[in-house]
């Protein structure tokens, strides 16, 4: 027990700058969302984003449980992170017959998580970080041999399905290698009941979604959300320029290079040792991974990383002890007292990040203070936000939703405001339809640093032509501009 409690300890010391970190345009979103579900409000009818609902869901239990504040929503993760490297530590131990949980998890997967993105607050809470704890129990139980097991493999697999469909190409990988792997050890019929079982488990979890949908009349709208309208918007999307691909890069190579190494030397070593299934499987998982985020040319966000990241931060906790041991019969005690002087020096970048969050936390007067120095987007949303403090009714923002959390209001219709570029002629049109309807009180159409009021003018012409003709111009600023619903 006071193994486990170590391991704790240090994870909640790991994530203590969570406790200052500010939200980003989509968690504010997210959390927003989640607010007016919890309210009774309907996915894909009554809110609407391209967004996959496993992101929500998870914004909407975390408020349900600890409210909805960003301390809230971050306490949660990390309960929910906590869960995450507790499930390594333990398969680890098992799998090495070791006598205690091993401690090397606790770092790789918690700080090589929590300091980067406790450090860019636009990584914190999203889904490519979120989803590798039940990639990891699909492929973790997968490659047990009762069936019980795989049928938790295929609930953690439909889980990972209801954050993105994308990321099924990492599951079908890994799932495959297994079931080629059952069918050699004990034949076909072995490796067809192994998939059926991984689908009856993926089933036991979509299904309530889809019935969830149904019962509210909105199976429709969510089919064509997350089946039709992607599609349609990728068509008329501009790729994301190979300048943001250098920094996304840039950045994995930053944080990732010296795990990912580490990784792959350990991988091998407990190869070598014995034919390891998740092994296999969580490396072809990794690899997919990347596939995925380079198919991804509209987007190429330094988060997506994530996807690939994090489960190199478990391949590294797990095979860590078979490196170990490698390492201890091939080098004096001095060679090794060397190693272990010089280990933390491989891991700068990450301290250096992990160095900045407590400094930005512990600096601060207060945990908002921390947040408003985590970079001008607070700032900002608060000082857009003031227009709205002696004024009443709805609104809607084309531009950031941390407008929205300041002013503590939800969007007056389904479509957000936060995606513009990204939609397509008869989504735009169906925007100016709602907002026409609805009549916000006010809108604000945001200019630094999203460039939305250029993306109203050249591609909304039924936005614009309603702002020109409905509303007036009540106040303009360098951030954007208020428009006020002209009085009859």
């Amino acid at each position: 027990m006071s193994r486990i409690a170590l391991v704790f300890g240090l994870l909640a010391l790991i994530a203590l700058p969570a406790a200052g970190t500010p939200f980003r345009g989509d968690q504010a979103l997210f959390a927003i969302s989640g607010r007016q579900l919890a309210d009774g409000a309907v996915l894909y009818r009554d809110i609407w984003d391209i967004t996959n609902p496993g992101i929500y869901a998870f914004y909407t239990i975390a408020g349900l449980l600890f409210g909805f504040t960003e301390e809230g929503i971050h306490f949660f993760e990390f309960v929910y992170w906590c869960a995450f490297v507790g499930t390594v530590c333990e398969f680890t131990r098992l799998e090495h017959g070791l006598p205690r949980w091993p401690l090397m998890p606790v770092f790789f997967v918690g700080a090589l998580y929590y300091w980067p993105s406790c450090s860019d607050p636009s990584q914190l809470t999203k889904t490519e970080g979120l989803v590798a704890f039940p990639i990891f129990v699909a492929m973790a139980a997968a490659s047990r041999e009762r069936s019980r097991w795989i049928l938790i493999a295929g609930f953690a697999g439909g889980v990972v399905l209801l954050f993105k469909f994308l990321f099924g190409l990492c599951l079908l990988a890994g799932w495959a290698f297994l079931a080629l792997e059952r069918g050699r050890r004990r034949g076909a019929v072995s490796a067809l009941r192994f998939g059926g079982v991984l689908a009856l488990g993926m089933v036991a979890v979509l299904a309530p979604v889809v019935a969830y949908f149904a019962a509210h009349g909105a199976l429709a709208q969510a089919v064509q959300t997350l089946f039709v309208e992607p599609r349609a918007m990728l068509a008329e999307a501009d790729p994301a320029g190979f300048e943001r691909l250098a920094v996304t890069i840039r950045w994995d190579l930053e944080l990732y290079s010296v795990v990912m190494a580490l990784s792959l030397l350990g991988s091998v070593q407990t190869l070598r040792l014995k034919r390891d299934p998740f092994v296999v499987a969580l490396a072809l998982v990794i690899f997919v991974s990347l596939v995925v985020i380079a198919v991804q040319r509209w987007s190429w966000w330094t988060y997506h990383v994530l996807l690939m990241g994090v489960p190199l931060t478990v391949m590294a906790g797990y095979s860590w002890p078979n490196l170990r041991c490698r390492v201890e019969r091939n080098t004096t005690r001095n060679e090794r007292i060397a190693l272990m002087v010089c280990l933390p020096l491989l891991f700068l970048p990450a301290i250096g990040h992990g160095a900045n969050a407590y400094r930005r936390l512990l600096m601060a007067t207060d945990r908002a203070a921390a947040r408003d120095s985590a970079g001008h987007a607070y700032m900002e949303a608060r000082a857009i936000a003031r227009w709205l403090d002696s004024r009443s009714g709805s609104i809607f923002v084309c531009g950031d939703p941390l407008v929205y959390w300041f002013a503590n209001r939800n969007p007056a219709v389904p479509i957000s405001g936060w995606s513009l570029e990204l939609y397509h002629a008869a989504k735009r049109s169906e925007l100016a339809a709602q907002l026409r309807a609805a009549r916000p009180a006010a809108i604000f159409v945001q200019t630094a640093p999203h460039g939305y009021d250029a993306i109203v003018r050249n591609r909304y012409a039924e936005l614009q032509s309603l702002l020109d003709a409905e509303y007036i111009a009540s106040e303009r600023t360098p951030l954007g501009t208020w428009y006020s619903l002209r009085r009859p």
